[in-house]
């Protein structure tokens, strides 16, 4: 059994979906899979590129394909190196941004559908379209409502056999579209590596510190200011217990207004910016909770929330206060507690259960089993 994944880039450590989909041909190889990897509209490259990337020692045949490159000359060479391959199964995973800058690939379906020729075509939606939140902008819901006509035309061109989200609210918004989606959580992106716990000491006392641990990029409009100052207020009033919060990874643009307000509050922090999967691993390790920013309604879809879970990491999700359309509730595991005003007492006090996740292997798994091989 042969697969070719076609993504949008493969720059490591560049490209979540990249990264994702090498991750996942690694496991599949192991699994006796034959496996490669085309990218269609790498950013990381100028013209196009054969090589092997590695994930977890498993050398992966890959093909990239610069963005610079017109649509014509990428369909063409994306096709002779697929027919080269002649693999079974072609699975597509698709973030609409990833084919096209201003997120409007028109015309990406019927070039798939050259590329493919009749061959099986497989879909992961790692997102969808603009304009699925509560007062979101009328230009949104207009570019939301292309994205929508581009993702029933890649449909229509490829006749997707197996389709997959992580996301229950995906997973719905796809159903109205008369699609039929198949559940798939993510899996960690930051393997286990074990490592002995130590604690922190205050001359002959032992001082119980809570670290938290944000991972990744922080996403805009997060409630920084009020967090900050109930953290601080928390741990004021604790004697002999210590609260920190360390930030690591690409953080971006919004790490300047964290950084603020918690010098404001007198917030004890540390900024370790990008580690390895085995540095970040050991910090999980040593850590007692996860901050994630990301979206309550779609915190499935992070890898770096997945990494915290299987790492034992209850989980505190601070972010914007957005809603989706049509009132979508999450389930919330018992492992995931949503941070609101006057609430991080309540979070403080709870007791936590040990989450229930599926490792790389049973998820590798379950995509085979999901396309019936």
């Amino acid at each position: 059994m042969k697969i070719i994944f076609v993504c949008g880039s493969l720059e490591p450590g560049k490209d979540g979906v990249g990264d994702y989909t090498r991750r996942l041909s690694s496991e599949l190889i192991k699994k006796g899979v034959s496996v490669g990897i085309l990218s269609f509209y790498d950013k990381g490259i100028e013209n196009s590129l054969n090589e092997i990337q590695q994930d977890d020692r498993q050398n992966i045949e890959c093909y990239r394909l610069s963005n610079q490159l017109n649509i014509s000359k990428r369909t063409f060479l994306a096709k002779k190196w697929i027919d080269s391959k002649n693999p079974e199964w072609l699975s597509l995973q698709f973030v609409i941004y990833s084919f096209n800058n201003r997120g409007l690939p028109f015309g990406l379906g019927k070039h798939l559908r050259y590329v493919g020729s009749n061959r099986k075509w497989h879909v992961m939606f790692h997102e969808t379209w603009l304009g699925l939140k509560k007062k979101d902008p009328i230009k949104y819901q207009l570019i939301g409502e292309m994205q929508k006509r581009i993702i029933k035309s890649l449909d229509f061109n490829l006749k997707f056999e197996a389709i997959h989200t992580h996301t229950k609210f995906y997973q719905r918004e796809l159903r109205k579209l008369k699609f039929k989606p198949t559940y798939l959580p993510i899996f960690s992106n930051i393997p286990i590596r074990k490592k002995s716990i130590t604690c922190v000491k205050s001359g002959n006392e032992i001082v119980q510190e809570y670290t938290f641990v944000v991972f990744g990029l922080i996403h805009p409009k997060t409630p920084i200011g009020m967090f900050a100052k109930e953290f601080s207020d928390y741990f004021k009033s604790k004697s002999n217990v210590q609260g920190r919060i360390i930030l690591i990874g690409r953080s971006g643009n919004e790490l300047k207004e964290w950084i603020t307000e918690l010098k404001i509050h007198n917030v004890s922090f540390s900024v370790l910016g990008e580690k390895s999967a085995e540095e970040i691993s050991e910090i999980f390790q040593e850590a007692s909770f996860g901050i994630t920013t990301n979206p309550i309604f779609v915190v499935e879809k992070s890898g770096t929330v997945a990494a915290m879970r299987e790492h034992n990491l209850p989980i505190l999700v601070v972010s914007e206060n957005i809603q989706p359309k049509d009132n979508f509730r999450i389930k919330f595991d018992s492992d995931l507690f949503e941070y609101k005003s006057g609430n991080f007492d309540n979070f403080m006090n709870r007791k936590f259960s040990k989450p229930q996740v599926s490792s790389l292997g049973e998820i590798a798994s379950k995509f085979l089993s999901d396309l019936h091989i």
